[in-house]
């Protein structure tokens, strides 16, 4: 039937096609009518046909308006055609089907409540989460209680070996209500992508929110962790094996994993709120603007036309619809209140609204009456009212977004002032432990901090969970410093008391605070900036920087395999070197880790450690240099992981020819690699490139040699 085309612009099709001999072809043909009449060439896609179909087919097919040129208010017309297997094909024709795009207005009305939709879906799956991760906690626990109150080993292992009938279907429901959540997280994931696919397509032009849309999205990603699927799968393998020793740990793991997802998805929750409340507050200006500028068309026409039912009737609709946008800001303003947010009302937006619309009715009964210069008077009036609605919606939601920012600022600052202070109050500690203090009073005092250091860490959960900005993995560091002061009490209430290895665990405390300092202040310069939600795209640029260098070590290395029979002192110090530079690339690699940008950087910065050892100690070879090609790939690939899945859409490649400057030169070749004016000046490329390889290691070697003053 003749219907609405969804926010996707994808509308799925069956086609039953039917021939009392054979079918042939099947064809999809549909042309597209602008909103002003224009028609556009018919576009035919071929179907195609299973194997063997015969005189009948079911087929099923997505008719896809998106890249050729459609509107909002445009219309798509669409026709199935079949041809039989006839030598001269017959064709039959279905109705010419109508496909309607919604308007720009219907759009918006479709993603506000597509975006109260995400976020109310985002809140029920951060709750299912949370009831299913403390379910798997409690039937783990009571696995582990059952183990430990068995008798003798001999019973123990009995008990590990056998499973009761109702721990296992127990965990067989968790196993798969977790799996649910996981698709439904994905499902969610997919949404907010066409979410904002269907606002680019709409003319939502604001970038913040696109870019909030991104990093939720992100934030999804990040939920559904490999490691999680990794121990649902462990979970069902152990109740397949009835292995009640399996299904213990896997339970713990499980549990885990489901804590760190369900930390995600309440860091999420808020985060979904307000990028709806942002996203209602940019619609709803573009709203109110466009039937500003619709009342400011009907002012105009009634200058030129004597008014009638027409007008009239036109009137009535904008009245209708400006009703309805102070209905949503309604909605809006309760929203914002439920938000906690009452210093940032859209009341005062919500009465003109209000106001406007019954100017429009009145202009509309006295344009139906006849009286021309009273609904001109009207009509202008009311274009007065709506005006300063549309800018007066977007100053309050920049005002709305600076206000969170300051909050978040604010959380940050006073957990940079708690973590630096603990930090000087640990080191004071440190000291005292050194001396040999274990005095009750110093107990005290540590366990105090320890409860200080827990404060801050749910300071940063509060904040991470406002502002995409925060990364949640700031907390890494402070979380080891936590543990080791619990260490510390525990090195301190021993009988006899072990001040130096408190004294040291102290230390490492202090570390870890100050760690988490540099953390929180790049945060907090993260979201002073604005610049990218949660640092994502400067962790993009840098994994491309980092792809770029590890490029040029390659090419380097691979230069100087040639030379390694050659030996030398000179040879040595270029390894010693491109070994330095390879153990930079670690370190920044490792500087990335720390700050939560790049979850996959600590395994590539110990391969650059161990690339860097193996050229220190001269074992340039042909493994090596694989080795440090495959670890090029991996940056790359990384980079793309951070930067998300991205559809090659025209799925070419283009050949390039070789040009002057994409050889590698020897590193003895390259200008100023043997220092101002050798005595013997090396031969060019183009001197050596027509001869063998060996031929040219024995003219380097002996130019080297001369140049050195070896006899």
């Amino acid at each position: 039937m003749d219907t609405i085309a969804p926010l996707s612009l994808k509308q799925p099709l069956v086609i039953d096609v039917r021939d009392d001999h054979g079918i042939a072809r099947v064809e999809l043909v549909s042309r597209r009518v602008s909103r002003l009449g224009l028609v556009s060439p018919p576009h035919t896609d071929t179907l195609p046909l299973p194997p063997e179909s015969g005189g009948r087919a079911v087929l099923q097919w997505v008719l896809d308006l998106n890249g050729r040129g459609y509107l909002p208010g445009d219309t798509a017309y669409y026709r199935a055609r079949a041809l039989d297997n006839a030598p001269k094909p017959h064709t039959g024709e279905t109705r010419e089907y109508r496909l309607r795009l919604p308007s720009a207005a219907e759009l918006r009305e479709a993603l506000r409540e597509a975006s109260g939709e995400v976020a109310s879906a985002a809140g029920a799956l951060a709750g299912r989460q949370q009831r299913l991760q403390q379910e798997t906690e409690a039937l783990a626990a009571e696995r582990e209680r059952a183990t430990s109150t068995a008798g003798t080993q001999a019973d123990a292992r009995a008990g590990e070996g056998d499973l009761p009938y109702r721990s296992a279907q127990r965990a067989a429901d968790i196993a798969k209500r977790q799996q649910q959540v996981i698709a439904q997280a994905q499902d969610l994931k997919e949404r907010l992508k066409q979410l904002a696919d269907a606002a680019a397509a709409a003319g939502l032009s604001d970038a913040a929110w696109q870019k909030q849309l991104q990093e939720l999205e992100q934030l999804l990603a990040q939920a559904v962790t490999p490691e999680l699927q990794h121990d649902l799968d462990a979970l069902r393998d152990a109740l397949k094996r009835l292995d009640a020793a399996q299904l213990r740990e896997a339970l713990k793991q499980l549990a885990e994993s489901g804590k760190a997802m369900r930390e995600q998805l309440a860091r999420s929750r808020e985060l979904f709120q307000r990028a709806a409340i942002e996203g209602s507050m940019t619609t709803l200006a573009q709203d109110a603007d466009e039937l500003a500028r619709q009342q400011r068309d009907w002012n105009t026409e009634t200058r030129s036309a004597h008014p009638d039912s027409t007008l009239a009737r036109a009137e009535r609709e904008l009245a209708a619809q400006t009703d309805s946008l102070q209905q949503r800001l309604a909605a809006l303003d309760s929203a914002v209140r439920r938000n906690g947010e009452t210093q940032q009302s859209v009341a005062a937006e919500r009465q003109q609204a209000q106001q406007a619309a019954g100017t429009m009715q009145q202009a509309a009964s006295q344009a139906r009456g006849g009286e021309r210069d009273q609904a001109r008077r009207s009509g202008e009036q009311a274009a007065q009212q709506l005006d300063p609605v549309s800018q007066r919606l977007l100053s309050q939601r920049d005002a709305l977004r600076e206000r969170w920012r300051q909050d978040v600022l604010r959380t940050l600052d006073a957990a940079l002032s708690e973590t630096a202070d603990l930090a000087q109050q640990q080191m004071d500690l440190a000291g005292r432990m050194r001396r040999g203090d274990a005095s009750p009073g110093l107990r005290g005092e540590q366990a105090a901090l320890r409860e200080g250091a827990d404060r801050v860490l749910r300071r940063l959960q509060s904040a991470s969970g406002k502002n995409a900005l925060v990364s949640p993995q700031v907390g890494t560091s402070l979380g080891l410093a936590r543990l080791r002061m619990t260490e510390v009490v525990d090195q301190l209430q021993r009988a006899m008391p072990n001040t130096g290895a408190a004294a040291d665990l102290a230390g490492q405390a202090v570390d870890g605070l100050n760690a988490m300092t540099q953390a929180l202040l790049n945060s907090r310069a993260a979201v002073q900036g604005s610049q990218s939600g949660s640092g994502l795209q400067e962790a993009i640029a840098q994994m491309a920087k980092l792809a770029a260098q590890q490029q040029a070590l390659n090419g380097q290395a691979g230069a100087m395999l040639p030379l390694m029979p050659l030996g030398g002192q000179g040879l040595l110090g270029d390894l010693r070197a491109l070994a330095e530079r390879q153990r930079q690339l670690a370190q920044q690699l490792d500087r990335l880790r720390a700050q939560g940008l790049a979850p996959g950087a600590e395994q590539l910065a110990q391969e650059a450690r161990d690339l860097a050892r193996r050229l220190e100690a001269g074992q340039l070879d042909r493994r090596t240099i694989q080795r440090q090609e495959q670890l090029f790939r991996r940056l790359l690939d990384q980079g793309r992981t951070l930067r998300g899945h991205e559809d090659d859409t025209d799925k070419k490649r283009v050949a390039q020819t070789a040009r002057q400057d994409n050889f590698r030169l020897p590193p003895a070749l390259r200008p100023g690699a043997t220092g101002a004016g050798p005595k013997y000046p090396y031969p060019t490329w183009e001197e050596l490139q027509q001869l063998a390889p060996d031929q040219r290691r024995l003219i380097l070697d002996y130019f080297r040699r001369l140049n050195a003053g070896t006899p």
